[in-house]
């Protein structure tokens, strides 16, 4: 898309640097992650990457409750090499776990199912899932993921 020359140097005046579409999914959240990494590439950095997963690239998570064996389903809203944010289905579910708690989570990545011991903290209405240890494997996968779809949580 062009812009007439009077649009450009407003544009420039304004210092964008710059323009996508409003929708935040599919080609434009690609886009918008590229644009932060050309202009901010310290974003990448091993440490700081995380995944939000959409229906393009799932992840899903499940674990059970400790006190009551009740499994607990829901949504990852964002992956990285040490946690997993995650919104369950039923907050009646993690009713009576008193957190920080060790649980084993299974975690599927496209067709990779992995097995993290973890540590479950409650955020509000959210989970933060640290992982304990470290797995070769598991971290393997979770790289070539986070590698694959360079899709920030900021």
């Amino acid at each position: 898309r062009f812009f007439s020359e009077t649009e450009a140097d407003k544009a420039l005046f304004l210092k964008v640097k710059a323009i996508v579409e409003d929708s935040l999914e599919g080609e434009s959240l690609r886009q918008i992650t590229e644009i932060i990494l050309r202009y901010k590439p310290e974003a990448l950095s091993l440490t700081d990457k995380a995944v939000c997963p959409t229906k393009e690239m799932p992840v899903q998570c499940i674990f059970s409750n400790p006190i009551n064996n009740q499994i607990i389903t829901g949504q990852v809203t964002s992956l990285s090499h040490k946690e997993i944010f995650f919104s369950p289905d039923s907050f009646s579910s993690v009713k009576g776990m008193e957190t920080p708690v060790e649980v084993t989570v299974l975690i599927k990545i496209g067709k990779n199912k992995i097995k993290c011991p973890s540590k479950v903290v409650l955020h509000g209405k959210h989970l933060r899932i640290t992982f304990s240890g470290s797995n070769s494997e598991n971290s393997e996968v979770i790289e070539e993921y986070l590698t694959k779809n360079l899709y920030l949580c900021l």
